[in-house]
């Protein structure tokens, strides 16, 4: 199947980008809300597909649906780093995607029409069952996930999915190139605000005598946000080829094994610039976890 091809590149893309996320969050770009800032500028770089399609209006309907897409994102965004960098990559990413499938079940029996059959819900089961597991840490431990860690991650998961929603709906509505352009754009437009916040105006524009120094992108930044916009571009591509937006998003549970396996090589080489709880038990936990997630990729697709 061709869009399954797409949306597994596309979340191993996301996976080395998260990962980057991760390490810049505790190095380099310290507050959330600047690093969506960059992110939602750095957004308006989609206007480079021009020359690959043309940008027109549609109609008032797809407008709408286009500013909730891109909205709905970068607020998601904003949900999942600050989880992310409160919780450990391993625990954060696998249980953000699992609550995906659920929300996105909600939102397009809603807004699409949309409903699963067969061993799909299976697959989606199994999927959601794998992503728990590969999450669950005694309440005890110092890395357990609280209950404000786990509200942001909800939150983060149920944004997304509804941005993901929308955004099926604007490809259905206008063709591929011109709805990606439009998403984009209101992203762009959601977080110019965030210059006025003091917070983000005083870590962008250093001034002078500050005790901290200016969080400014580093190569880092653009090598993760390239793989992060590759990563969301092959899942647009996915979801405007794929039978169900749900499918789409229920293949999340694949980009944990893909973390996992990042996660684990950069722990042994380099951990100085991740720390994950990776004992041996854990280890155990989260490959019987990444078997889980191929059992369901395999009845989903």
């Amino acid at each position: 199947m061709p869009w399954l091809m797409v949306v597994l590149a596309g979340h191993l893309s996301n996976a080395g980008a998260f990962v980057i996320d991760k390490i810049l969050l505790q190095k380099t770009l310290r507050h959330p809300t600047v690093y969506v800032f960059y992110i939602g500028v750095l957004g308006i770089l989609a206007f480079a597909l021009l020359p690959f399609g043309k940008f027109s209006v549609p109609s008032a309907h797809v407008i709408v649906q286009s500013a909730v897409s891109g909205v709905t994102f970068m607020a998601a965004l904003l949900c999942f780093f600050t989880a992310l960098q409160k919780g450990e990559t391993t625990r954060v990413v696998p249980l953000f995607g699992a609550l995906i499938p659920i929300w996105t079940l909600i939102f397009a029996s809603i807004f699409l029409g949309e409903w699963l059959w067969g061993s799909e819900w299976y697959g989606i089961i199994l999927l959601i069952v794998g992503a728990f597991l590969i999450s669950y840490e005694p309440s005890f431990a110092p890395t357990a996930i609280t209950k404000s860690l786990a509200l942001l991650i909800v939150a983060a998961a149920g944004l997304f999915a509804l941005s993901s929603t929308m955004l099926k709906a604007v490809f259905i509505g206008t063709d591929f190139i011109n709805g990606f352009l439009w998403t984009r754009s209101f992203a762009f437009l959601s977080v110019l605000p965030l210059a006025f916040y003091s917070p983000v105006r005083s870590s962008i524009f250093h001034s002078a005598g500050a005790s901290q120094p200016a969080e400014r992108p580093n190569v880092l930044f653009f090598i993760g946000q390239a793989m992060g916009s590759l990563g969301f571009l092959l899942l647009a591509w996915g979801t405007k080829l794929a039978p169900r937006v749900a499918i789409v998003n229920a293949l999340q549970g694949v980009q944990y094994a893909f973390l996992f396996l990042l996660i684990l090589m950069i722990s042994s080489f380099a951990p100085r610039l991740i720390k994950e709880s990776l004992s041996p038990s854990v280890i155990v936990q989260k490959t019987i976890a990444i078997l889980i997630l191929a059992a369901g990729l395999v009845l989903v697709a």
